[in-house]
């Protein structure tokens, strides 16, 4: 067991509610570890501190009244301050299924059909492109004719 585990279970290690298992590991862990052997004194301290105590705290007199003042105040607010959040979650819902609805539509949208570019290129079209490019760029060593073998024809 390893540090961090073992200060977790402290409380219920003396609380005894720790299955025996977990029991010998703890203690095996706290046979080789100072730090944690310490730690589990000054818990063992303040458990003991808090079991010895064993005081009702004492509340204030006029609790109970200031209880009801404040939640008949939360009555007393109208209904769109009492529920604030709940109408910013609703918009937000709302707006994520109106832009959901208006992508559906834009990309169910159909355009229209564009007229596909011939398969066959003319012989003076790709001499145009021939002639457009600089062949030494290019590396082509046969020239403009090796250029419009490139081109599709």
């Amino acid at each position: 067991m390893r540090c961090h585990p073992a200060r977790r279970s402290f409380w219920a290690y003396l609380d005894g509610e720790v299955d025996p298992r977990r029991r010998e590991s703890l203690e095996a862990h706290l046979a080789r570890c100072e730090a944690c052997s310490v730690e589990l004194a000054k818990t063992r301290a303040q458990w003991e501190a808090l079991a010895e105590a064993d005081q009702t705290p004492v509340l204030p007199t006029d609790l109970w009244p200031r209880v009801l003042a404040a939640l008949d105040q939360a009555e007393r607010l109208p209904w769109h301050r009492q529920c604030r959040t709940r109408m910013v979650q609703a918009a937000c819902v709302s707006a994520c299924v109106a832009s959901g609805f208006a992508g559906g539509a834009l990309l169910s949208w159909e355009q229209p059909a564009t007229e596909a570019a011939p398969d066959t290129v003319s012989t003076g079209e790709r001499m145009m492109v021939a002639e457009a490019f600089d062949t030494a760029a290019f590396g082509l060593s046969e020239g403009r004719e090796g250029l419009l073998r490139c081109v599709p024809k």
